[in-house]
């Protein structure tokens, strides 16, 4: 009569399966937890060092590359960007930012109608949200110089209350400069300059780009009380030159 076989490996307990799925657990559990923890540099190489078997040295500096931060007027340009853009297409505007001030430019059609200084809806909303920025990012010394600009021929028929090309430049300035006043920007902190027809951006004879010499600068500087400061004489505000023509 044969002989039975032997089992050669008896099966496991049923309490070993569930242990070893709880062990795969907690191991996943401890990794998620190291995963999300902040590591304190030195305590993790030393903990490195005792598996390597060596004896652990503090390292006498540790280095970090620091986190990339623009410029105030690269991050007032940005904001100012991150803003405009939802409400006004592209080419009605424009943002220049440099190590003085952050200029934004608004031009026709969204600025003024035609031998008016009434500032216009879409204008006033994008006026709103660059105080929105200012007052976001919580800029206390600032200066805002408003330029307007006028086209050589406006007004059509000149009037008492508008005589000519300046003097609508100039209207159009102070417009800008008592809504942003109503917006909350203190009224030591604007200033007003009209400059007529003069230092056009285009001079070629395509009428829709030539509305774009009749716009609207906002020069804003942040650093308003040393504005008056500069040991070089030279203007930290470079508007356009006055004395040269068109």
């Amino acid at each position: 009569m044969p002989k039975k076989k032997q089992e050669e490996c008896k099966g496991f307990p049923a309490w070993l399966t569930s242990f070893g799925d709880l062990m795969s657990l907690l191991l996943t559990f401890f990794i998620l937890l190291f995963s999300m923890s902040t590591i304190d540099v030195k305590k993790f190489i030393q903990w490195i060092s005792y598996f390597k078997g060596m004896k652990y040295n503090y390292p006498k500096k540790i280095s970090f590359i620091p986190p990339i931060v623009l410029p105030i007027y690269d991050q007032v340009a940005q904001k100012m960007q991150e803003k405009l853009q939802r409400i006004l297409i592209p080419g009605r505007y424009q943002i220049v930012a440099s190590k003085k001030y952050v200029l934004i430019r608004f031009f026709k059609p969204i600025t003024f109608k035609r031998n008016d200084y009434t500032l216009l809806p879409e204008f006033q909303k994008a006026l709103t949200k660059v105080v929105d920025v200012l007052k976001e990012m919580k800029l206390k010394n600032y200066m805002i110089m408003v330029v307007g600009y006028a086209d050589k021929d406006e007004p059509d028929n000149p009037t008492p209350a508008i005589r000519d090309s300046w003097d609508l430049s100039v209207r159009r300035a102070c417009s800008v400069v008592k809504y942003l006043q109503f917006l909350g920007v203190p009224g030591k902190k604007l200033a007003a300059v009209g400059l007529d027809s003069l230092n056009p951006l285009y001079k070629g004879r395509n009428v829709i780009l030539k509305q774009r010499n009749s716009r609207v600068e906002l020069y804003i500087n942040l650093d308003f009380p040393n504005m008056f400061k500069n040991k070089s004489n030279k203007p930290l505000i470079n508007l356009p030159n006055v004395n040269s023509g068109p």
